[in-house]
């Protein structure tokens, strides 16, 4: 049986995403396994079906119109800002914000 390799930024979004399908659409609170709380929020036309599979690397952005901006935004606070992506669809995700940590796995478990 062949696996899929997901990556972890992809993992949480997908996660996040469906969190906030549950929730109003544009924010949620979720309580962490340790008792933090971590704030959720999304900033866009309306929640995507699906987030793009690539990743802009630096020469992307380093080549890419002045004055570019996101159609979409995922911002994970726990307190502090660990987890904040932006994309526009048929582009490459970018990463603004990905703070490994143990906030990543009690996520995970809050949310699954």
């Amino acid at each position: 049986m062949d696996t899929l390799d997901v990556s972890p930024v992809h993992s949480l979004a997908r996660a996040a995403i469906n969190c906030l399908r549950q929730a109003d659409g544009r924010r949620a609170e979720i309580a962490l396994p340790n008792g933090d709380v971590a704030a959720l929020t999304y900033k866009g036309p309306s929640l995507p079906e699906f987030i793009p599979d690539s990743i802009a690397d630096y020469e992307m952005v380093r080549t890419q119109t002045p004055g570019w901006s996101a159609s979409h935004r995922l911002t994970l606070t726990c307190p502090l800002v660990v987890y904040d992506l932006c994309w526009n669809e048929d582009e490459p995700l970018r990463i603004l914000t990905f703070c490994r940590g143990d906030w990543e796995q009690g996520f995970m478990e809050a949310v699954i």
